[in-house]
C-alpha cells in the first residue's frame, strides 16, 4: 500500500540512516532530558541510533519523570517502538523468528553454534535464518541491531519458549 501511495505521488518516502553517537548526543541535549549527557551513550546503544526509536524512548523517559519525579534506572520499552519492532518481527519466517527468540533468551552470551544447539537445529539451517535476520536488520553479526530489538523479542517470546530455550542451553 505504501508503494502505491509513493507511486501516486501522495507520499514521499524518506529513509534515514541511524544517528551516530555525536548526533544522538546533540538530539538528547535538544530534548533536554535530565542527565542527558550520561544517557546519550545508553540511548544510542538501546535504539541503535534509530531516530524514531530514540524519540519514542525519550518520550517515555519524559513521561516516567513526570509521573515519579525521577528518571527510571532502566530505559523503558516504549509501546510504539515495540509495536514497530513487533511488526517487523511478524514478517520473519518461522526459523528466523525462532533463532531470534533463542538469541534473545540467551541474551548477550550467544553465537550461531549456541543458538543451533538450543534450537536443536542444524547449523546451516540456523545460519540461513541468521542471514534473514541480518537482511531484516534484526541482528548485526552475532548481536542484535540494538537493545530494543532484544527487549521486544524477550517480551513477545511465549513463556513456554523462554523456559524451553534456557532449559536446553548447553553447559559452558
Amino acid at each position: 500500500m505504501l508503494q502505491t501511495l509513493v507511486g501516486a505521488g501522495l507520499v514521499v518516502l524518506i529513509e534515514l540512516e541511524p544517528l551516530g553517537d555525536e548526533a544522538v548526543g546533540d538530539l538528547v541535549a535538544q530534548l533536554e532530558l535530565p542527565g542527558g549527557e550520561q544517557l546519550a551513550g545508553r540511548l544510542a546503544r538501546f535504539t541503535g541510533g534509530n531516530p524514531l526509536l530514540l524519540l519514542e524512548t525519550a518520550r517515555s523517559l519524559h513521561e516516567a519523570q513526570a509521573r515519579t519525579g525521577t528518571l527510571p534506572g532502566t530505559l523503558p520499552l516504549p509501546e510504539k517502538a515495540s509495536a514497530v519492532i513487533s511488526s517487523r518481527l511478524s514478517r520473519l519466517s518461522g526459523p528466523a523468528l525462532h533463532a531470534a527468540r533463542a538469541a534473545a533468551v540467551l541474551q548477550s552470551d550467544f553465537d550461531l553454534e549456541t543458538v543451533a544447539e538450543v534450537l536443536r537445529a542444524p547449523l546451516l539451517e540456523v545460519a540461513a535464518a541468521w542471514e534473514e535476520l541480518e537482511a531484516a536488520q534484526i541482528v548485526q553479526g552475532e548481536g542484535f541491531a540494538h537493545d530494543l530489538v532484544a527487549e521486544t523479542l524477550r517480551q513477545d517470546t511465549p513463556r513456554g519458549c523462554a523456559g524451553c530455550c534456557t532449559a536446553r542451553r548447553p553447559a559452558p
